[in-house]
């Protein structure tokens, strides 16, 4: 199985507007084959920081996923909220 963490900053003055958007994008990708977990959680003691969470069942499916036209397009949206640069760490584990 491969987890991906994701960690950015959204631009505060966007946060109502990312939050929807956060919605619909876990909501998709929930439904994604492949995709077992996918989740967007906010630091509890840093407003505005968060990680994107997301466990896939193997590197292939995920790589099906990361080449889709929709990814592109979410991938331009979620960056236009985020202050910064964001990090982005692939896991691989057996269960």
């Amino acid at each position: 199985m491969i987890m991906s963490i994701g960690r950015f900053v959204v631009d505060p003055a966007q946060r109502t507007a990312f939050q929807s958007f956060a919605e619909q994008l876990a909501e998709h990708a929930r439904r994604a084959p492949g995709c077992l977990m996918f989740g967007i959680y906010e630091a509890v003691n840093e407003p505005d920081h968060f990680i994107m969470l997301e466990q896939w069942v193997d590197q292939e499916l995920l790589e099906e996923h990361i080449l889709t036209e929709e990814f592109d397009r979410n991938e331009e949206r979620l960056l236009g909220f985020v202050v910064g640069e964001p990090s982005w760490d692939d896991y691989e584990f057996e269960v």
